[in-house]
């Protein structure tokens, strides 16, 4: 009985699998550069990083893209605002040194 609990200590059967708890292997190489992700977005990045703090208005589009961008980028924070015509004001910000 013993064996069997040490056994199954890091693994949860399921009806349809058994799901094996651990950490994913380190990504090789970049891949947001590969697809040009990062380097779109590299600009941008650099010129909120010069005004921490400071809210910059990025555009009309849809309330997640700033998010998705946020998300890429740690220190990055966004917000939208709702427009009439269904759109979001995008605005993104380089979080306060502390």
């Amino acid at each position: 009985m013993a064996e069997t609990l040490a056994s199954i200590k890091n693994h949860v059967t399921t009806p349809l699998r058994v799901v094996e708890w651990k950490e994913p292997p380190p990504i090789v190489g970049n891949v947001g550069q590969k697809y040009g992700v990062y380097n779109k977005y590299n600009p941008l990045i650099e010129s909120l990083k010069e005004r921490p703090g400071q809210w910059a208005y990025c555009g009309v589009g849809d309330n997640r893209i700033g998010y998705s961008i946020a998300k890429r980028f740690p220190g990055v924070e966004a917000t939208g605002r709702k427009r009439s015509d269904k759109q979001f004001d995008i605005y993104l910000r380089w979080a306060d040194e502390q």
